[in-house]
């Protein structure tokens, strides 16, 4: 990625378009080096990509936020990390990125259960279904592991089967930075997040639906 980056910049003039690509590769980089807990080398990637799109709408920009908020929920920044997301969701639906809104949403959900606001978890849920049921994998296997952390752990070995080793790791990190405020599932939460998951996703919510043009014999689930 670094040599990338290098072969960008000596070939960029002065005045050129935006640069997603090199935006693209630095978040790339910023990602990979908070996977690996390091989180400093991470946030300046972030920034340098982040200061490169500016004030963009480019789906790029969804992206970076997106990556850069998943890297503070690991961090337990869970604020920061429902604010940067939040503005994800803000450009997506200004776009009418359909994917990204609904990645967006599913990050800014579980940020917000992380910081204590109950109503993220249905937000996480219904976003997260909503890419499941039409076989949009991006984030799987840290949304698998974000389930099972938000059921307990009486459903993390069934989802751990389901997604594999992704998920495991995924699992690993998320409950080594929040070991200082764990979530046991109660009873009543693991009975209502089961409720929540026999809920079929028949149509698009009204907020999807209404960002997808109508046209005679389409339906808005047809989008993905």
């Amino acid at each position: 990625m670094d040599g990338a980056l290098d072969a960008k910049q000596r070939g960029s003039r002065p005045g050129g378009g935006l640069a997603t690509g090199s935006a693209y590769t630095l978040g790339c980089k910023g990602y990979v080096h908070a996977d690996q807990g390091d989180f400093a080398a991470g946030q300046l990637a972030f920034a340098e990509a982040l200061s490169l799109l500016g004030d963009s709408t480019h789906p790029v920009s969804n992206s970076m936020r997106n990556w850069l908020a998943i890297a503070q929920i690991w961090q337990g920044r869970w604020d920061e990390a429902a604010r940067v997301a939040a503005s994800s969701v803000q450009i997506a639906t200004g776009t009418g990125a359909l994917l990204l809104l609904a990645a967006s949403r599913a990050v800014w959900g579980y940020a917000r259960w992380c910081a204590g606001d109950p109503q993220g978890l249905p937000q996480f849920v219904e976003a997260a279904g909503w890419m499941r049921a039409r076989h949009c994998d991006f984030y799987a296997s840290l949304f698998h592991a974000w389930e099972a952390e938000a059921a307990g752990p009486a459903a993390s070995a069934r989802r751990r089967r389901r997604c594999g080793s992704g998920c495991a790791r995924a699992a690993a990190r998320s409950r080594a930075r929040r070991a200082a405020s764990p979530r046991v599932a109660s009873p009543a939460r693991l009975a209502a997040w089961q409720a929540l998951q026999s809920m079929a996703v028949r149509d698009l919510p009204p907020l999807y639906a209404g960002l997808v043009p109508e046209r005679p014999g389409s339906h808005p689930s047809a989008a993905i």
